[in-house]
């Protein structure tokens, strides 16, 4: 890893290998819990790429509508201990992100998929064999939706009127932002998606919970694939990101990751964020 003058650094990512004979006959999975002994959480091996370059997305010219990464400011009236307070992220927060998500998109309804509070430990990304007190930051470059289950999402959520919902356009996206900042820990990462190609970079894994599955991706690494990050995030500006985009059937969302941050001083504060996974409904497209 280097040090560079500019917003730019070089870092490691984990990605999939592709040459995994196991795939040959089993579709990829990821266990969302701890299996009984000598069953696998995974069959997918990965592989540690270093070298790869992140750029600074405020030198960019990515946006929302082209490649599905925007930033926008969010001006919360929580405070930093209040987001150890379930209730006052749920009444409060949500509603402040169904806000910025409605106002940056223009949606007419945004519904709420779920949201994940990250800490870093002090001993992550190293095995300690214990589990941690709250969600850590992911590192293997991912996309939470595929196509196949952004439609199935909307069925589970909407039940009977699953069907008319699913008949509107609709986006599902992430709204990411730390909770303190600036962020010299850790950053999330994004991949410009029209940097990627499905047919060879996209690999479908099932997320098997105990009570249901879901299927996101898993993204093989290529040397033509271009990552960004927003440098010094502060706690009032948000990553937003597309995760599906019904206009485009096909297309797959945001890949996306956290990354270690080669600029940063050895003291700095470990990250902490929120994320809100939401839909948004738009009537007149």
């Amino acid at each position: 890893m280097t040090r560079n003058n500019s917003a730019h650094f070089t870092t490691q990512i984990s990605f999939p290998r592709r040459d995994n004979p196991a795939l040959a006959s089993e579709k990829p999975y990821v266990l969302d819990y701890f299996p009984g002994r000598g069953i696998r959480k995974t069959n997918i091996e990965f592989e540690v790429v270093r070298n790869i370059e992140v750029q600074d997305l405020r030198e960019s010219s990515l946006s929302f509508e082209k490649n599905g990464v925007g930033v926008t400011q969010l001006m919360t009236a929580m405070e930093y201990p209040d987001f150890q307070d379930v209730e006052k992220v749920e009444s409060c927060y949500l509603q402040e992100a169904r806000d910025a998500i409605s106002g940056c998109l223009g949606a007419d309804d945004v519904y709420v998929i779920d949201y994940n509070i990250r800490r870093r430990d002090a001993t992550f990304p190293s095995a300690t064999g214990s589990s941690y007190d709250a969600a850590q930051p992911v590192v293997v470059a991912h996309g939470d939706y595929t196509p196949r289950d952004a439609y199935e999402r909307i069925k589970i959520l909407f039940g009977e009127e699953a069907e008319a919902k699913a008949k509107q356009r609709f986006q599902i996206v992430n709204l990411w932002k730390p909770l303190r900042g600036p962020v010299r820990d850790w950053p999330l990462a994004i991949c410009d998606p029209l940097t990627i190609d499905p047919e060879r970079d996209v690999l479908l894994v099932d997320a098997v919970f105990r009570d249901s599955i879901g299927e996101g991706f898993n993204l093989h690494h290529h040397p033509d694939q271009r990552w960004y990050y927003l440098s010094n995030q502060t706690s009032c500006e948000t990553l937003i990101f597309n995760g599906y985009d019904s206009r485009f059937k096909t297309m797959y969302g945001v890949p996306h990751c956290a990354v270690e941050y080669t600029l940063s001083d050895r003291d700095t504060t470990p990250r902490e964020s929120v994320e809100v996974r939401a839909i948004a409904f738009f009537k007149d497209d």
